[in-house]
Protein backbone atom coordinates (compact mmCIF):
# COMPACT_ATOMS: atom_id res chain seq x y z
CA UNK A 1 0.00 0.00 0.00
CA UNK A 2 1.15 3.43 -0.55
CA UNK A 3 0.15 4.64 2.81
CA UNK A 4 -1.33 8.11 3.12
CA UNK A 5 -1.44 8.35 -0.64
CA UNK A 6 -2.73 4.93 -1.64
CA UNK A 7 -2.44 1.38 -0.48
CA UNK A 8 0.58 -0.85 -0.03
CA UNK A 9 1.15 -4.22 -1.59
CA UNK A 10 1.66 -7.58 -0.34
CA UNK A 11 3.92 -10.17 -1.78
CA UNK A 12 3.33 -13.65 -0.67
CA UNK A 13 4.44 -17.02 -1.94
CA UNK A 14 2.90 -20.39 -1.67
CA UNK A 15 5.19 -23.36 -1.86
CA UNK A 16 7.30 -22.56 -4.89
CA UNK A 17 5.20 -20.04 -6.78
CA UNK A 18 4.88 -16.28 -6.68
CA UNK A 19 1.40 -14.78 -6.65
CA UNK A 20 1.72 -12.32 -9.46
CA UNK A 21 -0.39 -9.47 -10.73
CA UNK A 22 -0.28 -9.27 -14.49
CA UNK A 23 1.44 -6.17 -15.77
CA UNK A 24 -0.69 -4.64 -18.54
CA UNK A 25 0.44 -5.62 -22.01
CA UNK A 26 1.63 -2.59 -23.91
CA UNK A 27 2.62 -1.99 -27.49
CA UNK A 28 4.18 0.83 -29.45
CA UNK A 29 7.34 2.79 -28.86
CA UNK A 30 7.00 2.80 -25.06
CA UNK A 31 6.56 -0.98 -24.68
CA UNK A 32 10.26 -1.79 -24.50
CA UNK A 33 10.91 1.04 -22.04
CA UNK A 34 8.06 -0.15 -19.78
CA UNK A 35 9.31 -3.73 -19.86
CA UNK A 36 12.77 -2.52 -18.90
CA UNK A 37 11.32 -0.40 -16.07
CA UNK A 38 9.44 -3.41 -14.67
CA UNK A 39 12.56 -5.58 -14.74
CA UNK A 40 14.62 -2.81 -13.13
CA UNK A 41 12.08 -2.32 -10.33
CA UNK A 42 11.86 -6.03 -9.60
CA UNK A 43 15.64 -6.29 -9.37
CA UNK A 44 15.75 -3.21 -7.13
CA UNK A 45 13.05 -4.59 -4.79
CA UNK A 46 14.81 -7.93 -4.47
CA UNK A 47 18.11 -6.22 -3.65
CA UNK A 48 16.46 -4.03 -0.99
CA UNK A 49 14.82 -7.01 0.72
CA UNK A 50 18.11 -8.94 0.71
CA UNK A 51 19.91 -5.96 2.27
CA UNK A 52 17.96 -6.38 5.52
CA UNK A 53 18.93 -8.63 8.43
CA UNK A 54 16.09 -9.51 10.81
CA UNK A 55 16.25 -11.02 14.30
CA UNK A 56 13.43 -12.09 16.61
CA UNK A 57 12.84 -13.01 20.25
CA UNK A 58 13.37 -11.38 23.63
CA UNK A 59 17.13 -11.07 23.12
CA UNK A 60 16.68 -10.58 19.37
CA UNK A 61 19.71 -12.78 18.66
CA UNK A 62 17.76 -15.33 16.61
CA UNK A 63 17.90 -14.70 12.88
CA UNK A 64 14.71 -15.03 10.87
CA UNK A 65 14.71 -16.24 7.30
CA UNK A 66 13.94 -14.21 4.18
CA UNK A 67 11.98 -15.95 1.46
CA UNK A 68 14.17 -14.82 -1.43
CA UNK A 69 11.33 -14.48 -3.96
CA UNK A 70 8.38 -12.12 -3.43
CA UNK A 71 5.29 -13.81 -2.10
CA UNK A 72 3.12 -11.55 -4.20
CA UNK A 73 3.46 -9.02 -6.98
CA UNK A 74 0.75 -6.44 -7.43
CA UNK A 75 -0.49 -3.47 -9.44
CA UNK A 76 -3.17 -0.93 -8.50
CA UNK A 77 -4.54 1.66 -10.95
CA UNK A 78 -7.23 2.94 -8.56
CA UNK A 79 -6.91 6.41 -7.09
CA UNK A 80 -5.46 7.80 -10.33
CA UNK A 81 -1.93 6.58 -9.62
CA UNK A 82 0.04 3.97 -11.46
CA UNK A 83 1.43 1.77 -8.74
CA UNK A 84 3.16 -1.59 -8.47
CA UNK A 85 4.91 -3.49 -5.73
CA UNK A 86 6.62 -6.63 -4.54
CA UNK A 87 5.99 -8.17 -1.13
CA UNK A 88 8.61 -10.16 0.74
CA UNK A 89 8.17 -12.33 3.83
CA UNK A 90 10.50 -13.39 6.66
CA UNK A 91 9.79 -16.54 8.66
CA UNK A 92 10.81 -17.73 12.13
CA UNK A 93 10.88 -21.54 12.44
CA UNK A 94 8.27 -21.63 9.71
CA UNK A 95 5.96 -19.00 11.24
CA UNK A 96 5.43 -15.66 9.47
CA UNK A 97 7.53 -13.03 11.26
CA UNK A 98 7.56 -9.88 9.13
CA UNK A 99 6.41 -8.66 5.76
CA UNK A 100 7.52 -5.72 3.65
CA UNK A 101 5.82 -4.22 0.63
CA UNK A 102 8.35 -2.48 -1.61
CA UNK A 103 6.47 -0.32 -4.08
CA UNK A 104 6.62 2.61 -6.45
CA UNK A 105 3.92 4.92 -7.78
CA UNK A 106 3.51 8.02 -9.91
CA UNK A 107 2.00 11.29 -8.71
CA UNK A 108 -0.22 13.64 -10.72
CA UNK A 109 2.86 15.24 -12.30
CA UNK A 110 4.21 11.86 -13.39
CA UNK A 111 7.03 11.79 -10.83
CA UNK A 112 7.95 8.37 -9.43
CA UNK A 113 7.96 7.84 -5.66
CA UNK A 114 8.86 4.76 -3.64
CA UNK A 115 8.08 3.29 -0.25
CA UNK A 116 8.88 0.34 2.02
CA UNK A 117 5.85 -0.66 4.07
CA UNK A 118 6.54 -2.98 7.00
CA UNK A 119 4.28 -5.05 9.23
CA UNK A 120 5.39 -7.29 12.09
CA UNK A 121 3.58 -10.62 12.38
CA UNK A 122 5.85 -11.86 15.18
CA UNK A 123 4.58 -12.73 18.65
CA UNK A 124 7.37 -10.73 20.36
CA UNK A 125 10.18 -8.25 19.65
CA UNK A 126 11.67 -7.92 16.19
CA UNK A 127 14.70 -6.00 14.94
CA UNK A 128 15.46 -5.15 11.30
CA UNK A 129 18.76 -3.61 10.25
CA UNK A 130 19.62 -2.54 6.73
CA UNK A 131 18.59 0.43 4.58
CA UNK A 132 16.36 1.41 7.53
CA UNK A 133 16.25 0.39 11.21
CA UNK A 134 12.98 -0.98 12.59
CA UNK A 135 12.41 -2.56 16.02
CA UNK A 136 8.77 -3.04 17.13
CA UNK A 137 8.20 -4.64 20.53
CA UNK A 138 5.42 -6.93 19.25
CA UNK A 139 3.48 -7.75 16.12
CA UNK A 140 -0.07 -6.86 15.14
CA UNK A 141 -1.71 -10.30 15.17
CA UNK A 142 -4.15 -10.95 18.02
CA UNK A 143 -5.71 -14.38 17.35
CA UNK A 144 -9.27 -15.18 18.35
CA UNK A 145 -11.43 -18.27 17.72
CA UNK A 146 -13.31 -18.44 14.41
CA UNK A 147 -17.01 -18.54 15.35
CA UNK A 148 -18.81 -21.83 14.67
CA UNK A 149 -15.86 -23.39 12.83
CA UNK A 150 -15.51 -27.17 12.62
CA UNK A 151 -12.49 -28.75 14.30
CA UNK A 152 -9.31 -28.80 12.18
CA UNK A 153 -9.13 -31.88 9.96
CA UNK A 154 -6.55 -34.59 10.48
CA UNK A 155 -4.72 -34.22 7.15
CA UNK A 156 -2.87 -31.19 5.76
CA UNK A 157 -4.78 -31.33 2.46
CA UNK A 158 -8.16 -31.25 4.20
CA UNK A 159 -7.03 -28.46 6.54
CA UNK A 160 -6.03 -26.35 3.53
CA UNK A 161 -9.50 -26.88 2.08
CA UNK A 162 -10.99 -25.85 5.43
CA UNK A 163 -8.89 -22.68 5.56
CA UNK A 164 -9.93 -21.66 2.06
CA UNK A 165 -13.59 -22.24 2.92
CA UNK A 166 -13.26 -20.31 6.20
CA UNK A 167 -11.50 -17.41 4.45
CA UNK A 168 -14.50 -17.02 2.13
CA UNK A 169 -16.68 -16.24 5.17
CA UNK A 170 -14.66 -13.08 5.87
CA UNK A 171 -15.11 -9.80 3.99
CA UNK A 172 -13.08 -6.59 4.15
CA UNK A 173 -13.55 -2.92 3.33
CA UNK A 174 -11.24 0.06 2.89
CA UNK A 175 -12.36 3.65 3.49
CA UNK A 176 -10.22 6.27 1.75
CA UNK A 177 -9.32 9.62 3.29
CA UNK A 178 -11.92 11.14 0.99
CA UNK A 179 -14.58 8.99 2.70
CA UNK A 180 -15.06 6.51 -0.16
CA UNK A 181 -15.60 2.93 0.99
CA UNK A 182 -14.55 0.06 -1.27
CA UNK A 183 -15.00 -3.66 -0.76
CA UNK A 184 -11.78 -5.67 -0.75
CA UNK A 185 -11.39 -8.87 -2.76
CA UNK A 186 -10.25 -12.08 -1.11
CA UNK A 187 -7.35 -13.65 -2.99
CA UNK A 188 -8.48 -17.30 -2.80
CA UNK A 189 -4.99 -18.78 -2.82
CA UNK A 190 -3.11 -18.23 0.46
CA UNK A 191 0.02 -16.14 0.10
CA UNK A 192 1.85 -18.32 2.61
CA UNK A 193 1.07 -21.72 4.13
CA UNK A 194 2.91 -22.76 7.26
CA UNK A 195 3.28 -25.76 9.51
CA UNK A 196 5.62 -24.74 12.36
CA UNK A 197 9.01 -26.36 12.70
CA UNK A 198 10.90 -27.26 15.87
CA UNK A 199 9.27 -27.49 19.29
CA UNK A 200 6.33 -25.12 18.76
CA UNK A 201 3.24 -27.32 18.95
CA UNK A 202 0.76 -24.51 19.71
CA UNK A 203 0.08 -23.98 15.99
CA UNK A 204 -0.67 -27.13 14.02
CA UNK A 205 -1.27 -25.42 10.68
CA UNK A 206 -1.81 -21.94 9.29
CA UNK A 207 -2.05 -19.74 6.24
CA UNK A 208 -1.97 -16.07 5.29
CA UNK A 209 -4.60 -14.71 2.90
CA UNK A 210 -4.70 -11.30 1.24
CA UNK A 211 -7.67 -8.94 1.03
CA UNK A 212 -6.88 -6.80 -1.99
CA UNK A 213 -7.88 -3.74 -3.97
CA UNK A 214 -7.19 -4.62 -7.60
CA UNK A 215 -4.31 -7.00 -6.87
CA UNK A 216 -2.83 -4.85 -4.08
CA UNK A 217 -3.17 -6.42 -0.60
CA UNK A 218 -4.66 -3.91 1.84
CA UNK A 219 -5.04 -6.34 4.74
CA UNK A 220 -3.86 -9.81 5.65
CA UNK A 221 -5.96 -12.56 7.22
CA UNK A 222 -4.16 -15.25 9.24
CA UNK A 223 -6.01 -18.52 9.85
CA UNK A 224 -4.41 -20.96 12.29
CA UNK A 225 -5.28 -24.26 13.94
CA UNK A 226 -4.13 -23.45 17.48
CA UNK A 227 -3.94 -25.78 20.47
CA UNK A 228 -6.39 -25.11 23.31
CA UNK A 229 -7.35 -27.01 26.45
CA UNK A 230 -9.95 -28.94 24.46
CA UNK A 231 -7.89 -29.62 21.34
CA UNK A 232 -6.97 -27.60 18.27
CA UNK A 233 -9.37 -24.79 17.28
CA UNK A 234 -9.37 -22.53 14.22
CA UNK A 235 -8.29 -18.96 15.05
CA UNK A 236 -8.17 -15.79 12.93
CA UNK A 237 -6.26 -12.50 13.08
CA UNK A 238 -5.86 -9.47 10.80
CA UNK A 239 -2.95 -7.24 9.87
CA UNK A 240 -3.21 -3.89 8.14
CA UNK A 241 -1.28 -3.07 4.97
CA UNK A 242 -2.58 0.47 4.56
CA UNK A 243 -2.84 3.48 6.87
CA UNK A 244 -6.47 4.27 5.97
CA UNK A 245 -9.43 2.81 7.88
CA UNK A 246 -9.84 -0.92 7.31
CA UNK A 247 -12.65 -3.15 8.57
CA UNK A 248 -13.52 -6.82 8.30
CA UNK A 249 -16.63 -8.87 8.94
CA UNK A 250 -17.39 -12.54 9.44
CA UNK A 251 -20.63 -13.75 7.86
CA UNK A 252 -21.91 -10.18 7.88
CA UNK A 253 -20.89 -9.27 11.45
CA UNK A 254 -18.00 -6.81 11.93
CA UNK A 255 -15.11 -8.37 13.82
CA UNK A 256 -12.15 -6.03 13.08
CA UNK A 257 -11.83 -2.25 12.82
CA UNK A 258 -8.44 -0.64 12.18
CA UNK A 259 -8.81 3.17 12.34
CA UNK A 260 -7.05 5.53 9.94
CA UNK A 261 -3.55 6.57 11.04
CA UNK A 262 -1.87 9.95 10.70
CA UNK A 263 1.47 10.21 8.95
CA UNK A 264 3.27 10.84 12.25
CA UNK A 265 2.03 7.42 13.46
CA UNK A 266 3.39 5.60 10.41
CA UNK A 267 6.27 7.19 8.52
CA UNK A 268 9.80 6.52 9.80
CA UNK A 269 8.44 5.00 13.03
CA UNK A 270 11.04 2.48 14.12
CA UNK A 271 8.90 1.46 17.12
CA UNK A 272 5.59 0.71 15.40
CA UNK A 273 4.54 -2.77 14.27
CA UNK A 274 3.14 -1.15 11.11
CA UNK A 275 5.49 1.44 9.64
CA UNK A 276 6.67 2.85 6.31
CA UNK A 277 9.86 4.44 5.02
CA UNK A 278 10.01 6.58 1.90
CA UNK A 279 12.65 5.83 -0.69
CA UNK A 280 15.63 8.14 -0.20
Amino acid sequence: MILLIRSLPLVITIAAGVCSAQEPESSGPDAAAEKEAIAKFRSYAKDIAAAYQLRAGEGTERKVTLMTEPVIRWTNPLGGQRARGEIFLWTDAGLPAAIVSINEFTDAAGRIHGEQEWCSLAAGPLVADGPNHWSPAAGVLTPGPVPDADAPAETAARRLRQMRELAERFAGEKTTRAGVTRRLRLVPRPIYRYEPQGNDVVILDGALFALAEATDPEALLALEARRTGTGHVWHFAFARMNSVRLTASYQGKQIWDAPALEGSEVYDRTDKAYSAFLRK
